[in-house]
């Protein structure tokens, strides 16, 4: 992936299993490779410098993933606070919510930061 002509494709890599064992290797096959780490914002940080940040939100389940989840107005405010930290190290900030209401969530999490459409 390091030799490749990527033109302006921006790649982002989102680790499974056993990589949160490793947080030294994510931050550094990230920086090495120039990958955007995607991370659940709500559970953890990104480890990656990237100027651009990627967050998918899976639920706050027990259960990591949990596609039928509908973020509360208090948990939204919460991540509306850790997105705007985000923006402070990071030229762009991206959140995709990956749940069944994630139109609706969107619409509060913008109406949170004031961002109009």
């Amino acid at each position: 992936m390091g030799r490749i002509d990527r033109g302006k494709l921006v790649l982002a890599w989102e680790p499974r299993g056993d990589w949160r064992e490793h947080p030294d290797e994510i931050r550094e096959l990230c920086d090495e490779l120039d990958l955007i780490h995607v991370v659940d914002l709500m559970r953890y940080q990104p480890l990656s410098e990237h100027p651009i940040a990627y967050t998918r939100l899976h639920g706050l389940n027990p259960r990591e993933y949990d596609y039928k989840y509908d973020y509360s107005n208090t948990e939204l405010k919460q991540l509306a606070a850790k997105v705007r930290a985000l923006a402070k190290k990071h030229r762009e900030v991206n959140v995709l919510f990956n749940n069944v209401r994630m139109y609706d969530n969107a619409v509060q999490l913008r109406k949170i930061l004031g961002i109009s459409k």
